[in-house]
C-alpha cells in the first residue's frame, strides 16, 4: 500500500512538472512570436536614428580670442566644466610655437566646482616673451589627477606677443 501512494505521489508530481514545462514552453513561443512581428530594426534599409551630438564647449575665455596680442602680465577669465576642476584647480602653459614652455599657471575655481555646469574662474601669468619669438600658444589643461591617458582634454588659443 505505501508502494502505490508513492508511485502516485510520483506520478502526480512528475505530471505537474511536464505541465510547467509545456507552459513555459508555450510561453516562451509566445513571446518569441510577438518580437517576431516588431519592425526589423537591422534591416538596411530601415535609418538607425541619428546620435545627438553637443557642440558645447568644455572651457570658454571671456577676455582671451584665438591670434589675439598679449602681454605680460596675462590675466585670463572665462568658464569651464566643472569635470576640467581637481580641487578647485586646472594648469594652464603659455608656450613658443615649437613647445617651449615659457610660463606656468593654475586657474583658481571662483564658485562650486563640484558640478557639471560652468564654473567661472581666473588665473594670471607672468611671461618674459623669448628673443626671436612673436608668438605662441595658451594652453588650458583638464586637470586629470588620474593620470589616465582617456582622462585628458585641453584647449590651445593661438596667441602673439
Amino acid at each position: 500500500m505505501k508502494r502505490r501512494h508513492y508511485l502516485s505521489v510520483i506520478i502526480i508530481l512528475f505530471a505537474l512538472s511536464l505541465w510547467g514545462l509545456i507552459s513555459t514552453l508555450n510561453d516562451s513561443l509566445s513571446q518569441n512570436k510577438e518580437k517576431s512581428q516588431l519592425p526589423n530594426t537591422t534591416d538596411p534599409e530601415v535609418p538607425a536614428p541619428a546620435p545627438t551630438v553637443t557642440t558645447e564647449p568644455d572651457v570658454v575665455l571671456s577676455n582671451i580670442a584665438d591670434g589675439q596680442r598679449i602681454a605680460s602680465p596675462l590675466s585670463i577669465t572665462g568658464k569651464a566644466k566643472g569635470n576640467w576642476f581637481f580641487e578647485g584647480s586646472f594648469p594652464i602653459q603659455l608656450t613658443t610655437v615649437d613647445g617651449k614652455v615659457i610660463a606656468t599657471g593654475i586657474a583658481q575655481a571662483k564658485d562650486n566646482w563640484m558640478v557639471t555646469s560652468y564654473v567661472p574662474f581666473a588665473a594670471t601669468i607672468n611671461f618674459v616673451p623669448p628673443a626671436g619669438t612673436s608668438g605662441g600658444y595658451l594652453l588650458l589643461k583638464k586637470d586629470n589627477p588620474s593620470g589616465e591617458s582617456r582622462f585628458d582634454k585641453s584647449m590651445i588659443i593661438n596667441v602673439q606677443w
